[in-house]
C-alpha cells in the first residue's frame, strides 16, 4: 500500500512538475512578445508618409435649425478630393481624447463661447486595432468620422452656434495609435500584429480641419 502511494505521489509530483514548467514558458514567451511589442510600438514611422492635401474633413447638416435641448443634427465624412488612393484610419476608441487619428469637436457660440461636455463613463481599456479599421479611400470616397460631443453636447440656449471638427492623423511613430490600458489594448496574434503595423506605415499623417458650419437654434 505503502508502495503504491509513494508511486502515485510520484506521478503526481511530476505532472505538477510539467505544469510549472509549462507556464514558466509560457510567461516567459508572453513577456519577450510583449517586449517585443513594446519596442515595436516606440520606433519611429519609417519613412515618414507623406501628407495627403487631398484629404479633407466635411461636416453636414440634415436640418438648419433647431430648438433649445435637441442634438445636433450633424454628420462628418472624411473625404478623399484628390485623384489618387490614399490609406486612412477612420475614429477609433479614445480617439476623442489620446489616440491618434486625434478627432476634436469646436462648438462655440455666437458671443464666441466654447461650449463643453461631460464624457459619459467608460471602461479603461482601449480597443485593439483591427485590419478592418484600414481605409484604402479612393477618390471621391469617404468614410464617416465620430466624436462623443456632437451625440451628447445640446445647446442651453437660444442663438448661432458654430461647429468645426479636427482630424489630426500626425502620429510620428507607432504608438501614437497604440491600444493601451489592459489586455483588450493587444492585438490577437502576432501575425495580425505585424501586419497592423505594416499597414500604420502607410496611413496618411494630414491634419485636416473642417470648414466652420453654422446652425441657427430656436427658443
Amino acid at each position: 500500500m505503502r508502495r503504491i502511494v509513494f508511486v502515485l505521489g510520484l506521478i503526481i509530483c511530476g505532472i505538477g512538475g510539467l505544469g510549472f514548467f509549462a507556464w514558466v514558458r509560457t510567461r516567459s514567451q508572453t513577456r519577450e512578445q510583449d517586449w517585443t511589442r513594446e519596442k515595436n510600438w516606440n520606433v519611429p514611422v519609417d519613412p515618414p508618409p507623406r501628407g495627403n492635401s487631398s484629404l479633407e474633413v466635411v461636416v453636414e447638416l440634415s436640418k438648419p435649425a433647431i430648438r433649445v435641448g435637441e442634438r445636433l443634427p450633424v454628420q462628418v465624412y472624411l473625404r478623399n478630393g484628390g485623384n489618387s488612393g490614399v490609406t486612412v484610419l477612420g475614429t477609433l476608441h479614445n480617439s476623442e481624447f489620446s489616440r491618434y487619428p486625434l478627432c476634436g469637436v469646436l462648438i462655440v457660440d455666437q458671443d464666441g463661447n466654447r461650449q463643453t461636455w461631460q464624457p459619459a463613463p467608460r471602461c479603461g481599456n482601449t480597443n485593439p486595432l483591427y485590419l478592418s479599421d484600414f481605409h484604402d479611400l479612393q477618390p471621391g470616397r469617404q468614410i464617416a468620422l465620430h466624436h462623443e460631443m456632437l451625440e451628447v453636447w445640446k445647446p442651453p440656449r437660444p442663438g448661432t452656434y458654430t461647429i468645426t471638427y479636427k482630424y489630426d492623423g500626425r502620429g510620428k511613430i507607432l504608438g501614437a495609435w497604440e491600444p493601451f490600458g489592459g489586455p483588450c489594448g493587444a492585438p490577437e496574434s502576432s501575425r495580425q500584429f505585424e501586419a497592423i503595423l505594416s499597414r500604420l506605415k502607410t496611413v496618411a499623417q494630414d491634419l485636416v480641419v473642417s470648414k466652420p458650419l453654422s446652425i441657427e437654434v430656436m427658443p
